[in-house]
């Protein structure tokens, strides 16, 4: 029974888990972004007032976060009558911390993924948390984060930039990482930087993609061998202009033949009219 009752707890345990385990690899047209780097630990960045908060100055925050999974409660919270630390706690992707006072500011049951700039999907990806303890001023309303993850193929740790509130109890993350770049701008093994530190990451228009633009001087899809060139893009364009070109001499030339035979036409049918009113003349004597 007892055996019993200890496989029947850790399948509920397993079973949570898998029910709150957010889709680290997301992955849109031409991009695909892998972020499991980022969830095995909880991260965290502090900020001061934050702008657009409800007729008060705030005190120092910290956020503790986990970009694609569940963020550590910190051992100093503690349960109070504004953010108890129930169950929603045991989903949190986004705790916002004041003291012991640690409010669930983003859930991983309420998250979703996509790119930071759908035009330039190689800047980054944006991932949403809603569905976090109310905030109770003016109007109660949920709280969410947004974490932007934004593409830097030098950042092997991540940078953080001041959180912000750009609207009431919706709270902004902007982070700096290689992972923030997609997965075809790859991360060159030996430098750790993305396109091998020689080159910059960004979509190709003309096949739809993110891939690594290299430096003069280098090439391959992570910009690591020295030599030659990485614009496969631009053969294409290449190849269309050459085509472009022969079809206009190609129709240049038609029209060039056409025209000289109008030409030629035009002079039978005038000495045709000549020689006629010639005839006509001897016809009338």
């Amino acid at each position: 029974m007892k055996e019993s009752i200890t496989i029947i707890a850790m399948f509920m345990a397993i079973s949570f888990a898998m029910a709150y385990a957010l889709e680290c690899k997301p992955s849109v047209k031409g991009a695909t972004w892998d972020l499991t780097p980022l969830s095995t630990n909880t991260l965290s960045v502090s900020g001061g007032d934050i702008e657009c908060t409800y007729n008060k100055e705030e005190k120092n925050y910290n956020y503790a976060f986990n970009p694609c999974g569940v963020a550590t409660v910190a051992s100093t919270c503690k349960t109070s009558d504004h953010c108890p630390l129930d169950g929603t706690i045991k989903t949190a992707a986004v705790i916002q911390m004041e003291g012991t006072e640690c409010c669930v500011a983003g859930s991983t049951a309420a998250a979703s993924m996509n790119p930071v700039d759908n035009t330039d999907r190689s800047k980054g990806v944006q991932v949403i948390f809603k569905g976090g303890r109310q905030c109770q001023h003016p109007t109660p309303t949920p709280r969410q984060t947004t974490i932007n993850i934004m593409c830097d193929t030098r950042a092997k740790d991540p940078r953080y930039a001041s959180p912000t509130e750009p609207s009431h109890c919706h709270y902004e993350i902007t982070m700096y990482s290689i992972y923030g770049c997609p997965t075809e701008c790859p991360i060159e093994k030996t430098s750790g930087f993305v396109c091998g530190g020689h080159g910059i990451c960004r979509t190709d228009s003309v096949v739809d993609a993110v891939r690594c633009f290299c430096d003069d001087g280098y090439s391959g899809a992570d910009c690591s061998t020295k030599g030659g060139t990485s614009q496969p893009g631009y053969g294409g364009i290449i190849a269309i202009l050459v085509i472009l070109f022969l079809l206009m001499i190609g129709m240049g030339g038609v029209i060039f033949y056409l025209a000289k035979q109008m030409l030629a036409f035009k002079k039978d049918n005038d000495m045709y009219m000549s020689l006629r009113d010639n005839e006509g003349g001897k016809d009338n004597f």
